[in-house]
């Protein structure tokens, strides 16, 4: 996951930085050799009141185990179809400001042509993806920031009812910007910063 503009349009513009990074290791083999190019490819990314777009994705090949690795820009998901931004606005809105489901997708709806708008399933998975991972991520947070907060029972993980996952999950989000300041403090974009530092630190991702 690499740091390359907030848009595609953003993205294309750095076509020839994006084409000479190289990764620190291989995340299969871990050896720290070279790199083969090997090609683009072509992805779709969604967004809430703009429109489907396309872009090329730089792919590379360890030259030891001959494992392939794509240099995704970071306002993509790897396994969602909409940019990250979107995703953020619906968690934000169901879980952050505790709206209904009937609320966030008049929302979602009110900001983008039907045909792109996420559907009910979608956010739902979202939402809940984000609330299962919460727990583990909160963990991270509060070690990273060394805070020592009355949080025991939230992090027990054998006595997380739904309603302590939920509100742990507010507590990412409460949490999040801050440690984003800290390890960013001129970005203001706390969610990027939040989704790269724990891709970067194997805590797998956020939704």
């Amino acid at each position: 996951m690499i740091s390359a503009g907030r848009t595609v349009e953003e993205y294309q513009a750095q076509r020839e930085r994006v084409a000479a990074i190289r990764p620190d290791r291989c995340g299969v083999c871990g050896d720290t050799g070279w790199w083969h190019g090997n090609g683009w490819y072509e992805r779709g990314v969604v967004w809430i009141g703009g429109s489907a777009q396309e872009l090329e994705v730089r792919r590379l090949e360890c030259q030891h185990c001959g494992h392939t690795t794509s240099l995704l820009p970071d306002f993509l998901h790897r396994h969602r179809h909409y940019g990250l931004a979107v995703i953020e606005q619906v968690v934000h809105a169901r879980v952050g400001e505790g709206l209904s489901w009937r609320e966030t997708t008049q929302r979602c709806s009110r900001e983008s042509a039907p045909s792109l708008a996420p559907s009910l399933r979608t956010m739902r998975r979202w939402c809940g993806a984000f609330v299962q991972q919460a727990l583990a991520w909160l963990t991270a947070l509060l070690r990273a920031l060394a805070l020592v907060l009355p949080l025991l029972a939230a992090l027990d993980a054998h006595a997380a009812a739904p309603s302590v996952a939920r509100d742990v999950a507010r507590q990412v989000l409460q949490f999040g910007p801050r440690l984003a300041a800290w390890l960013e403090p001129t970005n203001a974009e706390g969610w990027f910063v939040l989704w790269r530092w724990g891709w970067n630190a194997g805590i797998g991702r956020l939704v």
